[in-house]
């Protein structure tokens, strides 16, 4: 059973890697398009996949380190054309990330800081979680748990303000 698995995987590997490059510039675009709407659960494992796109093919790496767009009308890429060949994304940008390095959950806007650093040689995993999972860890930090929170200054505080008795 292992090595039926480890040949699929093989001849997958072999196939993927055949694959036109206007072919995975538009499903990383599409992919990046849809980010701007997608719910939490599926925004970092979603990263992760363009990642290891861009990293299986590196010839589509110019979407990251092209000039974004003013407008997005100004956007070459055409989201309502079906055929992958015909929707422009080789000549656009993978904008969309850019922009979530501004979300507001932490890990998101960590995960999106790939598009400013250096193309990975190796893939990265990619890690699904439900959004209980989500919700879960977001509730068990507690509030305000930045460094150096105001509640932690003000008891640094008083402790050091209370008289040292002998």
């Amino acid at each position: 059973m292992f090595f039926h698995r480890s040949e699929l995987g093989i001849i997958a590997w072999h196939i993927f890697r055949h694959i036109p490059n206007y072919v995975v510039a538009g499903f990383a675009k599409r992919l990046s398009r849809m980010l701007l709407l997608a719910p939490l659960d599926a925004q970092e494992p979603v990263l992760g996949l363009i990642r290891n796109l861009m990293t299986r093919h590196p010839n589509v790496a110019c979407l990251i380190h092209r000039d974004v767009p003013e407008t997005l009308v100004s956007d070459p890429y055409d989201e309502n054309e079906p055929c992958l060949s015909k929707c422009n994304a080789l000549n656009s940008s993978l904008w969309e990330i850019k922009s979530l390095q501004k979300h507001w959950h932490p890990n998101v806007a960590k995960r999106a800081n790939f598009v400013d650093k250096k193309l990975q040689q190796v893939e990265s995993f990619v890690r699904f979680r439900c959004q209980d999972e989500l919700f879960s860890n977001m509730m068990a930090k507690p509030f305000g748990s930045k460094e150096g929170s105001m509640e932690e200054k003000y008891s640094r505080a008083q402790v050091c303000l209370l008289p040292i008795s002998s």
